[in-house]
């Protein structure tokens, strides 16, 4: 009996296997790829700074309307970019606010501006709502309103109020108005 025929015939037979294996590995299609998705949602500060927290405009005219001469510098000191919204938080002892100035009932403004704007400037836009009622949005003079990034130039908005006095007072005791000014992250 020959064994060297039988030996080759196993050779060639393991070698057309391990071909034939390869082979159907390099033809065979791939499979359906699977997307997997991450979602995240940041947290982050939200923090705002008054650099001056108190304008006084001093001694104004019953019925009149005064402009500030300097203004207050809102800054986002926090870690995402913000809008504001600003509301009357604490009304004055008097005095109420309201939409036309009237008997002990004024009307406050702010906008914001690079520039010290004149009285005509400020619209219904930049009017406070009435004590207690819901905070607004701050908007600019140039209409849109402001957004705070967290770094540069971008980061800080000047405020400037017009008082809109009442008609006629009760008292000529001094009155305090607190303003509350509110970040919101985008």
């Amino acid at each position: 009996m020959n064994t060297k025929p039988n030996r080759w015939r196993v050779v060639l037979l393991a070698i057309a296997v391990v071909v034939g294996h390869a082979s159907r590995r390099a033809y065979a299609t791939t499979g359906n790829p699977l997307d997997a998705t991450i979602t995240v949602t940041p947290t982050a500060t939200v923090n705002l700074s008054l650099g001056v927290t108190t304008y006084a405009y001093g001694p104004v005219s019953i019925s009149s309307q005064a402009v500030s001469v300097s203004s207050l510098s809102v800054i986002n000191i926090g870690q995402v970019n913000v809008g504001v919204d600003s509301k009357i938080q604490t009304e004055a002892a008097d005095w109420t606010s309201a939409i036309t100035p009237a008997f002990n009932q004024y009307v406050l403004y702010v906008a914001t501006s690079t520039v010290q704007p004149q009285a005509s400037d400020f619209t219904a836009t930049h009017r406070f709502n009435a004590f207690g009622g819901a905070a607004k949005p701050l908007a600019g003079l140039g209409g849109g309103n402001p957004v705070l990034t967290t770094a540069g130039a971008g980061n800080e908005v000047d405020l400037w109020f017009r008082l809109d006095t009442p008609t006629g007072v009760s008292t000529m005791a001094g009155q305090t108005i607190t303003l509350r000014f509110t970040g919101t992250g985008l």
